[in-house]
């Protein structure tokens, strides 16, 4: 049987309760939706989490919010088994991995494959930010460019050495 991580649903429900809250307050959403490939999750004691990213980003908002706001996800297609958003989320997935993988403070990677598309695909991205979380509080966050030309590929393994 699959077991739940207590302190990844935690921390997921925070996020997302405050950036529910974001979008509500500071954009004026009427309607988000939340997509995920975490199927387990999203399934867990029949959608239980979606009833505590409710009440989260409830208690943010209190009174400030409109009473028409809808919070949905967005499950798999029962037919084809897959999520109708999956090419929208495996590029993040991919990313998070990468970055999930590296240790900023030893500059290590799980493979020289990762290391390979952080500095390839992720260093000087103007797309992609890079945050610490502690204990769900936003920290300082990474900047990681590339040191002389932009359009060159770097072989990570020539360069850095995986633990």
């Amino acid at each position: 049987m699959w077991q739940i991580n207590e302190s990844l649903v935690r921390g997921l429900v925070i996020i997302l309760g405050i950036i529910v809250e974001f979008l509500i307050i500071k954009h004026n959403a009427s309607k988000v939706l939340w997509f995920s490939d975490r199927g387990k999750i999203i399934d867990f004691n029949e959608g239980i989490v979606i009833d505590f990213v409710n009440m989260c980003y409830h208690n943010l908002v209190k009174q400030r919010g409109g009473p028409d706001f809808i919070f949905a996800i967005v499950k798999e297609n029962s037919l084809t088994k897959q999520f109708d958003f999956d090419p929208m989320i495996r590029y993040p997935d991919i990313i998070s991995g990468v970055v999930s993988s590296i240790n900023f403070q030893k500059g290590t990677a799980a493979s020289e494959k990762h290391f390979d598309m952080l500095v390839n695909g992720i260093a000087s991205n103007e797309r992609i930010h890079i945050f610490r979380l502690i204990n769900g509080a936003l920290k300082d966050g990474y900047v990681i460019e590339k040191v002389g030309q932009k359009n060159i590929i770097i072989r990570a393994a020539s360069v850095f050495k995986s633990n």
